[in-house]
């Protein structure tokens, strides 16, 4: 009896290289943004405000202030940088995720940061900057989960929340135009899509987005929760495991009568909680847009249309009558990476106990 060839696509070394290819993409770009993009836009606007005779801009002077010579400067920085920001954080996540969808993961991170950064070619358009406009102001007060990293605790000021909460007719409006961004931020939510995989205009994209969400409505929804789902817990479950384990550990080992050594134990297991939670949301968009991503692919062909990313980049197949196996360098970096986390963890932990009166 001859027995059944496993997919490649479905082995966990493959889904772990997945994982892999998000995981230094992430480290990558982040680096990046923290050593380089930040401090650069950080410099640019304390330039602009010197010059300006302030060194910040209150509530009370910030429209005269972005009516401004140096104000305009500021917003054109500012929207230059956003740009950036999505290349960085959302095309590259969806060409990423066309390649895996297509099996080709054998894909660099530096190579997709050279990659994201050549795909904002697409949306120098007056619509095009609208969409990044919308993607970092909106999706972030709607919650889709799709939005860049600098935005993602963006929200409307204490301030302002506390005028509509308190009043009814303020909140039932300020509800209902929630409701509609939400709507509306769904049926577009292939746009990105229609133009980085299939290389279509930004117009013809809102276009095709919106009919295609519109012919599908609750079962694209429902396909997507489905595949959001399974695909967090994918990368929740294995931590929950480990999070457990260290949970039965400390317990077994914490004695009533070491003040300190319980004190140790509960601050390590404070800072591995925290790191499993990190992980999960370091992890969480670009699963969700992969997301997307295979149902714009399955939905695409059930229209009868063949997809195929056109965005040209240098990304091979994984040969299926091959037994993939993670590599070395892959091991050894986790190994070390375990070990120095760890070595933070109990060192932190330390410093905390020893100074547990004086700093809390």
């Amino acid at each position: 009896m001859t027995k059944t060839m496993r997919r490649v696509e479905d082995t966990k070394v493959y889904k772990g290289r997945v994982l892999w290819i998000f995981t230094k993409y992430q480290l990558l770009s982040k680096t990046i943004l923290a050593l380089l993009m930040y401090p650069i836009y950080h410099i640019l606007v304390q330039f602009l405000l010197n010059s300006s005779g302030r060194t910040v801009f209150s509530s009370g002077d910030f429209i005269s202030f972005l009516l401004s010579f140096n104000g305009i400067g500021l917003l054109l920085i500012t929207l230059v940088m956003m740009v950036i920001f999505i290349g960085l954080d959302v095309n590259s996540f969806i060409l990423m995720s066309a390649l895996i969808k297509e099996g080709r993961i054998e894909v660099t991170a530096r190579q997709m940061i050279w990659v994201s950064l050549q795909s904002l070619k697409h949306f120098l358009s007056p619509a095009g900057l609208l969409m990044m406009v919308y993607i970092s102001l909106i999706f972030p007060l709607v919650g889709l989960g799709i939005t860049i990293s600098p935005m993602k605790d963006f929200q409307i000021p204490n301030f302002i929340t506390s005028v509509i909460y308190a009043n009814p007719l303020y909140l039932t409006l300020y509800s209902l135009v929630l409701i509609f961004l939400t709507y509306l931020s769904y049926r577009f939510i292939l746009t990105f899509h229609y133009m980085l995989i299939m290389g279509k205009p930004t117009k013809e994209s809102f276009r095709l987005s919106a009919q295609l969400t519109k012919k599908y409505g609750f079962s694209f929804l429902k396909s997507l929760l489905k595949k959001s789902l399974m695909k967090g817990f994918m990368v929740i479950l294995p931590l929950a495991m480990l999070f457990i384990i260290l949970l039965g550990l400390t317990f077994w080992l914490v004695n009533a009568d070491d003040l300190e050594s319980t004190r140790f134990l509960l601050f390590f297991l404070l800072l591995a909680l925290s790191e499993v939670v990190a992980v999960f949301m370091f992890l969480w968009i670009p699963l969700f847009i992969l997301s997307i991503t295979e149902l714009f692919y399955d939905y695409n062909e059930k229209e009868g249309k063949t997809i195929s990313l056109v965005f040209p980049i240098k990304a091979s197949r994984w040969a299926p009558d091959i037994e993939h196996k993670i590599r070395l360098r892959t091991k050894f970096f986790l190994a070390v990476f375990v070990l120095v986390l760890v070595g933070m963890n109990a060192l932190l932990s330390a410093i905390f106990t020893l100074h547990f009166e004086s700093l809390f």
